[in-house]
C-alpha cells in the first residue's frame, strides 16, 4: 500500500494531470467617466480580453448609448473601445451606455460584470461673470450677470443664490431680474463695452436660457469685501442639480471722494506756481460737470481745466488746470453743486470744497 500511495502521488504531480483552474470570463476592465464630470467630448471602455478581431470593418459596438447628444463609437484595438461626442455633453445630461445584450469577447466567451455604465454633466454652474470674479471696482448697488454652462431653474436660484457681506454675519438674498428692469441691465451699450462676454451665447434662446441677471437685496458698503454665492442645490430642467457652492469674490470701491494735487519743492511747502495743478477723483465723474470746475484766484482771476471733449469722453476721473499761477498767491478750488459720480454718488469729502490752496515763491532756478 505504501508504494501504491507513491505511485498515485507521482502520477497526480505531473504535468498536465493536476485539475487546471478555469479561466477568467471576459469583463469590462475600466469604464470613463463615471459619476459627475464637466465638459465630456468622449468615453472610453476597456475590457480585459480581446474581443474583437482589429482592422475588420464590420466590428459591432459594445455598447447602447442613451445621451442627448449624438456621436459615434469605434474601436481603436481588440480590447479598447471609444466613443466621440458630436459635442461637449452640457451641463444637466445623463449619459448611459449598456452592454449589448449576448455579448461576446473573441473566444466565444460571454462577458460578465456590471450591464450598465453611467456618467452625468452636474448642476448648472457660472462660467463667466460681469463684473468679473476678483473685480475690485463693484457697485454698491451692483447688478450682476452671470453666464452658465446649462439653464437654472428661477425656484432654484431665487433659493440658493445668495450675497454675503464682509462683517455681516447673514445671507443676503437676491432678485432675479426680469421684464424691463432685465432689458436696461443688458442695454446696447452694456453688450458693445462687453461683446466677448455675450459671444458665448448663440441666439436668443441661448441667452434667454443661461444667462442670470440678478442683484442683492441690500446695498454694500464702499470699500468692502462681498461674495456672491452660486448654491448648492441649484437644479437644471433635468432634475439635476449642484453640488457645492460656487463662491465669487468682489470688492466694492471706494467712497466717492475728490484729492487735490501739485507739485511742491519739500512736504511743507506750497505748490510750485509754474506747474500745473490737478484734481483726480475716485470714480468717474461727467465731463460736462467735470468742466465747470475752476480754480480761483483772491484777485479774482478763474482758471478754467484743461479742454475736454464730452463727446469722446463723456466721463473723467481728473481734471488738470494749466500754469502758470502768481507765486505767493491763495486760490479757492469750486465744485459744481451737487456733483456726483456715475453711479450717482455724492462727493464724500464734499464739506472740503470750496478748497483753499496757495502757491509758494518760484524756485530759485526758476527765477534765474
Amino acid at each position: 500500500m505504501r508504494y501504491l500511495f507513491l505511485l498515485i502521488t507521482l502520477f497526480t504531480a505531473l504535468p498536465g494531470f493536476a485539475k487546471q483552474a478555469p479561466a477568467a470570463a471576459p469583463r469590462v476592465e475600466s469604464f470613463s467617466p463615471q459619476g459627475t464630470v464637466k465638459g465630456v467630448r468622449q468615453a472610453a471602455a476597456r475590457f480585459s480580453e480581446a474581443m474583437v478581431r482589429f482592422g475588420d470593418s464590420r466590428l459591432e459596438a459594445p455598447f447602447t448609448v442613451s445621451c442627448a447628444v449624438a456621436g459615434q463609437g469605434h474601436w481603436i484595438d481588440s480590447r479598447q473601445w471609444v466613443y466621440d461626442f458630436n459635442e461637449d455633453v452640457p451641463a444637466g445630461q445623463r449619459c448611459s451606455f449598456s452592454l449589448r445584450q449576448g455579448l461576446k469577447s473573441l473566444s466565444n466567451q460571454a462577458v460578465t460584470g456590471p450591464a450598465s455604465y453611467r456618467f452625468d454633466t452636474g448642476g448648472p454652474s457660472v462660467i463667466d461673470s460681469l463684473p468679473g470674479d476678483g473685480s475690485g471696482s463693484v457697485d454698491e448697488s451692483q447688478v450682476f450677470l452671470l453666464a452658465l454652462d446649462a439653464e437654472a431653474t428661477p425656484d432654484s436660484v431665487s433659493a440658493e443664490v445668495y450675497c454675503g457681506i464682509e462683517g455681516v454675519g447673514e445671507r443676503i438674498g437676491v432678485d432675479v431680474l426680469q421684464g424691463e428692469a432685465r432689458r436696461q441691465a443688458l442695454s446696447a451699450e452694456v453688450r458693445d463695452s462687453y461683446r466677448y462676454f455675450f459671444q458665448r451665447f448663440p441666439d436668443e434662446k441661448a441667452e434667454a436660457e443661461r444667462l442670470i441677471v440678478l442683484k442683492c437685496r441690500r446695498s454694500f458698503p464702499p470699500d468692502t469685501a462681498i461674495t456672491l454665492v452660486w448654491g448648492r442645490g441649484i437644479a437644471s430642467p433635468s432634475g439635476l442639480a449642484t453640488v457645492e457652492d460656487q463662491v465669487l469674490s468682489f470688492r466694492t470701491r471706494p467712497a466717492f471722494n475728490a484729492r487735490f494735487e501739485c507739485e511742491r519743492v519739500n512736504a511743507k511747502a506750497q505748490c510750485v506756481p509754474f506747474l500745473p495743478m490737478s484734481l483726480s477723483f475716485s470714480a468717474p465723474i461727467a465731463t460736462e460737470k467735470a468742466a465747470v470746475i475752476r480754480v480761483i484766484a483772491k484777485n479774482g482771476t478763474r482758471y478754467s481745466p484743461e479742454p475736454l471733449d464730452p463727446v469722446k469722453n463723456p466721463v473723467v476721473d481728473s481734471v488738470t488746470f494749466r500754469g502758470p499761477f502768481p507765486e505767493q498767491a491763495k486760490f479757492e478750488v469750486q465744485l459744481p453743486p451737487d456733483l456726483t459720480d456715475d453711479a450717482g454718488r455724492p462727493l464724500e469729502n464734499a464739506g472740503s470744497f470750496p478748497l483753499q490752496v496757495a502757491t509758494d515763491d518760484y524756485p530759485p532756478l526758476a527765477k534765474f
